[in-house]
């Protein structure tokens, strides 16, 4: 199967036409009518059937609409990344990136290895730190850039002012925050967690700012709770997590990516009752003044959603 397949299938299911098809591709009629005839005998199954008006998809042609539509968009903007290779600049210097455990956990590591590897003369240098701190870095910066979770609900967007006003999101993937128990914690029965439920037990912070918090710290503490232990260092966190009775907060993501961390052997994960729905994202001030190095990152990430 060649892209060029669902090139044609595409069109031929929006125009519903093969001579309308043939017309938009600026080819013949049979020449459509070869290549849909090829895709068909390379999945064993019809896609279209004629009728007075034109062509109809099948169930099986309706099953592959959406996923040709995803790979198509996919194989375009992969051919986009493969030309830009060759006009891309050559970058020295370094490269600075604010980031926050749930990104380190969930996806940069992979965006950050391909990036390398296109400029391997760029050093580039990740800055751990939780998101307050980030969007305050940003804000405050015009030329620094950042990569952040910040939840989704609105309910819970005055976590993160001042400094939402002063910065732009770039949603990157969607997650989703989660209870983290261990598997003794009699909250370990339970099939979800409410917020209020869970500020009752002590709650383990990570990555928190040099006032003690960050955004899911300040959730916790708005409700009644308090962090009984905060640690940057994730052995520690493994064990007061999966042996002990805390409760910490992971996300969906973070959790695909570590499957075989002894955090995810010993402890369970609760959805929570509210939407606790992220968005990891880019992080630019909104008068940015970003050197090359920056903006040719800032450039990357919003188009390597296939990487991801």
């Amino acid at each position: 199967m060649r892209t060029e397949h669902l090139e044609y299938f595409l069109k031929l299911a929006q125009t519903n036409s093969i001579t309308q098809a043939a017309k938009e591709l600026y080819t013949t009629h049979q020449n459509v009518s070869k290549i849909i005839r090829q895709l068909e005998e390379d999945l064993g199954t019809t896609l279209f059937l004629r009728n007075q008006k034109g062509v109809e998809l099948t169930p099986t042609g309706q099953l592959l609409l959406p996923v040709a539509q995803r790979t198509f968009t996919d194989f375009s903007q992969l051919r986009k990344d493969i030309t830009a290779l060759e006009k891309r600049p050559h970058l020295t210097g370094a490269l600075q990136i604010f980031s926050s455990d749930t990104v380190s956990y969930s996806m940069l590591s992979n965006v950050i290895q391909i990036f390398s590897d296109l400029y391997p003369d760029l050093s580039i240098h990740l800055h751990n730190t939780d998101a307050l701190t980030i969007l305050q870095e940003v804000a405050l910066h015009p030329t620094r850039i950042g990569i952040t979770a910040v939840l989704s609900n609105p309910e819970f967007q005055h976590l993160y002012e001042p400094y939402l006003q002063q910065v732009n999101l770039y949603p990157l993937i969607q997650d989703t925050y989660y209870c983290l128990v261990g598997n003794s914690s009699p909250l370990a029965e339970l099939k979800s967690i409410s917020l209020a439920q869970f500020v009752q037990y002590p709650y383990i912070a990570t990555t928190v700012n040099d006032e003690g918090e960050n955004a899911l710290t300040r959730l916790v503490t708005e409700r009644g709770g308090s962090v009984a232990f905060s640690t940057n260092d994730i052995l520690t966190y493994i064990d007061m997590v999966g042996k002990r009775n805390y409760v910490a907060f992971t996300s969906g993501l973070a959790r695909q990516k570590n499957t075989g961390s002894t955090v995810f052997t010993e402890a369970k994960m609760l959805p929570l009752q509210e939407d606790m729905r992220l968005h990891i994202v880019l992080v630019t001030n909104r008068q940015a003044q970003l050197d090359q190095a920056s903006q040719t990152f800032v450039d990357f990430i919003k188009n390597c959603h296939i990487y991801l």
